[in-house]
């Protein structure tokens, strides 16, 4: 009976871990959005004097020398296959801690269910916050260094595309700039 309740509290906290990095993936997402939703919030991250001169950390994402489409594509190709990795590495692992604890019993089963869904009703972590936050200024810089390099095929690349976060970044720099 103790193994049994030991086990079912196991379960419990690797839910909560693992169901926790789960979710952060989707809250980056929501992040993202709120950010390009809100002009004052981009206007923060998204300034001058982060598009003349990036810290390190976003600037070994954006060299100078690589300005263009196919930057920003390659940029997020990665960022998509990262993310879609992460999402299925800790929904398997989850999915093992949910099964096991069905073969605990039936109460152990719905209580990790429920953890995994209250999860929802959380705040964005920290760490999913500042990666929403980077992702913009990365993808920023990127579009900024293509202006600067190529500014008629920046411009008309990003109206034929029609992508909403591109198009609001390029607005937003040219507001920011003029």
């Amino acid at each position: 009976m103790i193994i049994e309740i030991v086990l079912g509290v196991v379960t419990s906290c690797g839910t909560l871990l693992v169901g926790n990095m789960f979710w952060s993936i989707h809250r980056r997402k929501q992040v993202i959005r709120m950010i390009f939703d809100d002009a004052a919030m981009l206007s923060r991250f998204v300034t001058p004097e982060l598009l003349h001169k990036p810290p390190p950390p976003i600037e070994r994402f954006a060299p100078p020398d690589k300005a263009g489409y196919a930057s920003i594509a390659a940029f997020l190709a990665a960022d998509r296959a990262a993310q879609r990795n992460g999402q299925i590495l800790t929904g398997m692992i989850l999915f093992g801690i949910i099964i096991g604890s069905a073969f605990l019993g039936l109460v152990y089963f719905v209580i990790n269910l429920i953890l995994f869904f209250l999860l929802l009703l959380g705040r964005p972590s920290q760490i999913a916050v500042q990666q929403a936050i980077e992702w913009v200024q990365i993808m920023a810089v990127l579009v900024w260094q293509w202006q600067q390099r190529k500014p008629d095929e920046c411009a008309t690349s990003i109206e034929k595309t029609g992508a909403p976060d591109l198009v609001i970044l390029h607005a937003h720099m040219n507001r920011e700039t003029a």
